[in-house]
């Protein structure tokens, strides 16, 4: 049984409902005719925004009696008109208002009583049938809620210039991307051009609640092909020590890191942060988190495992090798000379990253050498002076160096803040030491983006399908689940002022890596685990 109000509407002004059928009086009523050119313009931009309309195919067909009413292609339009709409002043009651606010609250679905944001993507919100329309759109006996500035009761604009209207349409950014989307989708059935970023629907990990920062650090280490092979090499002995859990959800992640299946992928993400938070408790939850510091976490974790492993081994007549230690741990040694007697003493310390201070509009190198400086320091000698130096050097090097850029720091009133200045990024370093001198290529590339208080992490590496002769220099960008085509060149320049962790691959102890594979193709019992049969 319809109200009151509802028959009153319906007399009086169709429904403006996408998919309302009008009663047969109305649909009888012959279509204004307009003149010439404005009707020619609005059939071009109907036909236009046609393409984009949606169909509701599990809407089931009236009767055969009644013409359906032909349905608006204005539907985009009319979200964006939403928004320069002009309430209209009325003089209701504060008590009759307050019973219309409730009346409009509980008619109202929650997709469309929501505040819209700028920062949203256009949708196109289609009632369902037996659905309640929202109040913005359901006509009312109250002549004064039709009353919408610089629109037609259909919708339509009326007392300003079509192209004035549709070009500020087009002008506003997420409204454009919406449309490009909506166009690929249709007139090239979602196929990519050669014109377009070339998108990748594999290699991505999903975000599982802001664990953007554990998916590019994964995405680094993944890039690291020899590490991961050690690990998957001695796999006889990890499965058997209750300890390495972690070890056992890394390889779980490899396996399915060229997988399409992101369920899959959700899953063992879960299970990989559970795993690594039973070892560092803080990173339960979803909380923000620091990238270089969940890192070095897991790499001390992995490390941290290597007495459980080696005792197995020796169990099974085999030999642990950990990977942390083989791939990622150098020695720095730190070298004090007092500035009055001249003595000197060293002290070595193990680290699996080495962590700079930025260098204005500097490189790499640069702040490589400002590290490596000498630096004066105040300490009792035994002679009673108080003054030494300290100069630090290598004392063996990584096949994989990690290197941290120190983007965050306090001022001198002790606020965080963030250092935004650009940093050339060198696609070859040599570094020296005390044993050789070692040639290292950029291989993955950790960016931050945002602030202090919040912030986004990505990943750039070189594409793990690539060939060593390669010309193209294909590199991938890691956005999440998001995963772009890119080259080196293109990341170096982009990611000046946000890279973060920089991962620098040794070459000249590639191929000699490569040769003792190949040579351990059947270990002995002595060796078997350590390398890949």
């Amino acid at each position: 049984m319809k109200s009151k109000n509802q028959n009153v509407a319906e007399k009086e002004i169709p429904s403006t409902s996408q998919h309302s059928v009008p009663e047969a009086s109305v649909a009888a009523t012959p279509p204004n005719h307009e003149n010439g050119k404005k009707k020619r313009k609005k059939r071009k931009w109907r036909h236009f925004f046609c393409c984009f309309s949606e169909t509701d195919s599990d809407t089931e067909a009236e009767p055969t009696t009644v013409k359906p009413q032909k349905k608006s292609r204005w539907s985009i339009f009319k979200f964006w008109k939403r928004k320069r709409q002009v309430a209209p002043e009325t003089t209701v009651e504060p008590d009759k208002k307050s019973d219309k606010l409730k009346n409009m609250q509980h008619d109202c679905t929650p997709a469309e009583s929501a505040p819209y944001s700028s920062e949203d993507s256009v949708q196109v919100i289609w009632p369902q049938a037996g659905q309640p329309e929202c109040p913005e759109d359901k006509t009312t006996d109250d002549p004064s809620s039709h009353q919408v500035k610089n629109t037609t009761e259909n919708g339509e604009p009326s007392d300003l210039s079509w192209d004035t209207l549709i070009m500020d349409f087009l002008a506003q950014e997420h409204v454009r991307e919406q449309l490009f989307n909506m166009m690929v989708k249709h007139f090239n059935d979602g196929k990519i051009t050669e014109n377009q970023i070339q998108t990748v629907d594999r290699f991505g990990f999903p975000n599982i609640a802001n664990t953007c920062y554990m998916n590019s650090c994964l995405q680094s280490l993944l890039n690291t092909e020899e590490f991961i092979r050690d690990i998957s090499c001695q796999e006889i002995l990890w499965r058997a020590v209750p300890e390495a859990r972690l070890l056992r959800r890394l390889i779980d992640i490899r396996d399915c890191h060229n997988s399409r299946d992101y369920g899959l992928k959700k899953h063992r993400l879960k299970s990989f942060k559970e795993a690594f938070s039973k070892h560092v408790p803080e990173y339960k939850g979803s909380a923000q988190k620091d990238a270089h510091e969940f890192l070095t976490f897991f790499l001390n974790e992995v490390k941290s495992l290597s007495p459980h492993l080696k005792r197995k081994a020796a169990l099974l007549g085999r030999s642990y090798t950990c990977p942390v230690e083989d791939h990622h741990v150098f020695k720095m040694e730190n070298m004090r000379t007092c500035k009055s007697c001249g003595h000197q003493s060293s002290h070595q310390e193990e680290f699996t990253s080495l962590s700079l201070d930025l260098v204005p509009e500097g490189s790499v190198e640069d702040m490589l050498e400002t590290y490596l400086k000498e630096q004066k320091i105040e300490f009792l000698c035994y002679c009673g002076g108080t003054t030494s130096e300290v100069k630090p050097s290598f004392d063996t090097l990584p096949r994989v160096l990690i290197l941290h850029l120190k983007r965050f720091g306090f001022t001198k009133t002790n606020k965080l803040q963030k250092v935004h200045d650009p940093v050339w990024l060198q696609r070859d370093l040599v570094v020296s030491s005390k044993q050789d001198d070692g040639c290292y290529s950029l291989v993955s590339i950790i960016s931050h983006y945002g602030g202090t208080e919040s912030g986004h992490y990505i990943c750039n590496s070189v594409h793990p399908e690539a060939s060593p002769q390669a010309t193209s220099d294909p590199w991938l960008t890691y956005d999440d689940a998001r995963v772009l085509h890119t080259t080196g060149s293109a990341v170096f320049e982009e990611q000046q002022h946000s890279a973060y962790i920089l991962f620098y691959k040794r070459n000249d102890v590639e191929a000699s890596y490569s040769h003792q594979h190949a040579e351990k193709e059947q270990p002995s019992s002595q060796t078997a685990g350590k390398y890949c049969p």
